[in-house]
C-alpha cells in the first residue's frame, strides 16, 4: 500500500520507508508521479507533449520512477502500469 501526500512536499510512504525529493530518481520521474497520483492515467504521447520530450524520454523516466518506488520489482508488477501507450497508478 502506498500513503501518497500531494500537498506541500511530495512524499510517498511505503514498506516503512519515506520518499521525498530526490528519492524518486530526479525531477521529471517526480513529476510523472505526481501528476498520475492526480489524474490516474495519462497517454505515454499526452506526457511527452506536456513535458517537451520524446517518448522515449517518458519511458526512461518511468523506469526510473519504478526503480525507485519499487527497488527489485518487475514493471510487469509494478504499481506504475503501462498498457496500450498509457500509464497509470
Amino acid at each position: 500500500m502506498f500513503d501518497i501526500q500531494l500537498f506541500g512536499r511530495l512524499e510517498v510512504r511505503t514498506r516503512g520507508e519515506c520518499l521525498a525529493g530526490d528519492d524518486f530518481g530526479g525531477d521529471r520521474p517526480r513529476h510523472l508521479f505526481a501528476l498520475l497520483a492526480l489524474r490516474g492515467e495519462a497517454s505515454i504521447s499526452e506526457l511527452a507533449e506536456l513535458f517537451r520530450t520524446t517518448k522515449k524520454s517518458i519511458e526512461t523516466d518511468l523506469a526510473v520512477l519504478r526503480q525507485h518506488l519499487e527497488p527489485g520489482v518487475t514493471p510487469r508488477d509494478s504499481v506504475v502500469v503501462t498498457h496500450r501507450n498509457h500509464v497509470a497508478l
